[in-house]
């Protein structure tokens, strides 16, 4: 007899690849935005970071991580984690990186 199978979806969390800079020189814009892929269709996204540098801006919506570090700003920031939840809230990370600020004449 005939019969019907429904096959169901399952959610599957984003994959988040891309590599910063880990440099950055003093009154140089820095620019890294992350790229995202998601099987599930219609998915959204939305980014979160950890141990944000102070003179950097975040988008929660793109995941990008600008900004203009100056003189007050050289040193170094780690343990910046960029990562990305979809709609079911399955969350996934970049490895955690560092951006050292070195001084311009």
């Amino acid at each position: 007899a005939a019969f019907t199978i429904t096959v169901s979806n399952t959610n599957d969390a984003p994959v988040i690849t891309g590599t910063p800079a880990t440099t950055a020189a003093e009154d140089t814009a820095y620019s890294f935005t992350p790229i995202v892929s998601d099987v599930d269709a219609g998915d959204t996204q939305t980014f979160s970071i950890s141990n944000k540098p102070t003179w950097a801006t975040f988008s929660t919506s793109t995941g990008g991580l600008t900004g203009t570090p100056v003189q007050a700003d050289i040193g170094t920031t780690s343990g910046i984690i960029i990562s990305v939840a979809d709609a079911a809230n399955a969350t996934v990370s970049l490895a955690a990186f560092t951006i050292t600020v070195s001084n311009t004449n």
